[in-house]
């Protein structure tokens, strides 16, 4: 996993964010699957990259991971930021202003 988790950092460098993003759920499968204790970092690493692929909109598929990342560390301040920022981003700031503080 650590070899996949350094090659979606150096396709992040490299700015082929597309890359990453395929590289990190690889990561983040493989996590899964052998119950590693980074998962969260690794899952938080993705939807980071996803928001970085979609031009700095948190998707559907970034927002999933987000969700996700909740389901395994509820109190994720990464994940609550990308989830209020989502909500931002689609017009209800009331509900991300209230989240982010």
């Amino acid at each position: 996993m650590a070899a996949l988790v350094q090659l979606g950092n150096i396709s992040t460098r490299l700015g082929q964010h597309r890359e990453a993003v395929v590289f990190y759920q690889r990561a983040v499968t493989a996590a899964q699957a052998g119950n590693d204790t980074m998962l969260r970092v690794y899952a938080v690493t993705l939807g980071e990259a996803q928001v970085r692929a979609s031009a700095g909109v948190v998707g559907a598929d970034a927002a999933g991971t987000f969700e996700y990342v909740r389901t395994l560390y509820p109190l994720s301040p990464i994940a609550r930021y990308y989830l209020a920022l989502a909500k931002a981003q689609r017009g209800d700031n009331e509900t991300a202003i209230a989240e982010w503080e």
